[in-house]
């Protein structure tokens, strides 16, 4: 049973610092983005954006939200 309880907890643990993991990638493009941009560095700054975006438009009504694409 404490064999359960110590596995169990360690699997807990590391979906943690996982979580935390993925946050920090994200914090870290985040940075480099607003880096090229301060920097003028277009050459960089297109390495994070796709050629083709989907643009959405999202609305609330009657206390749904929804959304479009639009053209």
């Amino acid at each position: 049973m404490k064999n359960i309880f110590i596995l169990a907890l360690l699997l807990t643990s590391l979906s943690f610092a996982n979580a935390q993991s993925d946050e920090e990638k994200v914090d870290e493009v985040i940075h480099k983005v607003f880096d090229a941009m301060r920097a003028g560095d277009s050459t960089v700054l297109v390495t994070y954006f796709i050629k083709q975006p989907a643009m959405k438009t999202v609305y609330k009504k009657k206390a749904r939200f929804s959304f479009t694409r639009d053209p």
